[in-house]
């Protein structure tokens, strides 16, 4: 296989760095091929591919820390499911309304805000949304890497979670925490380099995987919103019809947030009538239930348990913070980024969130 040529020129830089259409179409401060209406043959998303998304990311560790926190706080079970039935009831009808356009017209987010805050007044909108992209892009790492650290003790045992810090108290996070997050970070870049087009792949595996992983921890223990509805036309727009946008993905997006915070609600206060603690997120869950009973049918359950979850995070961090921030940058300079260019940008530009100082010096404890 004949290697790729480096460029050594100043013109053989642009060529390469150019974000050109194939077709011969030039890229301007305003356009470029992604943020033109999507052709044709790029709407690969269907009905399905919107529901498998929204219940893959349903089932992630911030949703069941939200209805888990509201045990946490004092509300019994069925004051805090009312809570839950309430907010996704509305958060359902709100995608449904801005899903609409994306499916319409084939357009991201990017360009249906120039419509509403002119061709200039987007740019300071679009900017704040890549901005907490990228802050959101590392605390969901975090979160993921909490997850694989609960897979690495499985497979581990002590060996893992007795690793030696090396790092001071003002690090705020220890040596072997500080590798699962740059494990985590290394698996996620690879699918920065894909499409949106082509992604729907992975939403479709975690819609079934981690909703299996909630049910399995939820059974063991008996025995945020906002962004993610911004981001409906950078999905949207590869519909292949405005219905696969309709009642559809609504009725996927009210299920599958009901049922989370269902589990998330019911294995919390299980747990707290059981260990005598409120466990409102799923690595402290289950290194919790691995405390209380090691053992080769717990370490089993707890491995697939957070393989699941982490896989939930995973498509998380793509689908509500990569694709965004990509398709935002892309807006802001069109000639110089491209969707696939700008998810890159925020897998790198996460490390500089430093995220396990952001969660410590908050009032969020994950």
């Amino acid at each position: 296989m004949k290697m790729p040529k480096v460029p050594r020129s100043k013109a053989e830089w642009k060529a390469v760095l150019t974000t050109n259409s194939a077709d011969g179409t030039k890229s301007s401060p305003w356009i470029n091929k992604d943020l033109a209406p999507t052709p044709p043959n790029a709407r690969t998303w269907s009905w399905i591919s919107l529901s498998s998304y929204w219940w893959g990311n349903a089932f992630n560790a911030s949703q069941w820390s939200n209805g888990a926190s509201l045990i946490a706080v004092g509300l019994n079970w069925h004051q805090a499911l009312i809570a839950c039935i309430i907010a996704n009831l509305i958060s359902s009808s709100v995608a449904l309304a801005l899903g609409r356009p994306g499916a319409r017209y084939h357009v991201g987010y990017p360009v249906l805000a120039r419509s509403v805050f002119g061709m200039y007044g987007q740019f300071f909108f679009v900017w704040i949304r890549a901005v907490v992209a990228t802050i959101w892009f590392g605390v969901q790492s975090y979160f993921g890497s909490q997850l694989l650290s609960v897979l690495l003790r499985c497979v581990f045992g002590e060996s893992w979670w007795n690793m030696t810090n090396h790092l001071p108290v003002s690090a705020g996070i220890t040596s072997r925490d500080l590798l699962a997050f740059f494990l985590f970070w290394i698996i996620e870049m690879p699918f920065l380099a894909v499409h949106p087009r082509k992604i729907k792949f992975l939403f479709a595996a975690e819609s079934i995987i981690c909703p299996l992983a909630c049910i399995g921890v939820f059974s063991c223990c008996l025995g945020v919103t906002s962004a993610l509805l911004v981001n409906q036309p950078d999905l949207t727009r590869y519909t292949r019809r405005p219905k696969d946008a309709g009642w559809r993905q609504s009725s996927s997006i009210f299920l599958s947030k009901t049922l989370i915070f269902f589990f998330g609600i019911g294995a919390t206060a299980a747990v707290q009538g059981k260990f005598g603690h409120a466990y409102w997120n799923q690595w402290d869950l289950l290194n919790a239930i691995l405390d209380r009973f090691w053992s080769p049918a717990a370490r089993a359950g707890c491995f697939f348990a957070s393989f699941g979850f982490a896989l939930s995070v995973l498509g998380v961090n793509i689908g509500c913070n990569a694709i965004p921030f990509g398709a935002d940058v892309t807006g802001l300079l069109p000639k110089v980024f491209t969707i696939v260019r700008g998810q890159t940008c925020c897998g790198i530009l996460s490390l500089a969130i430093v995220p396990w100082k952001l969660l410590s010096n908050t009032l969020y404890k994950p």
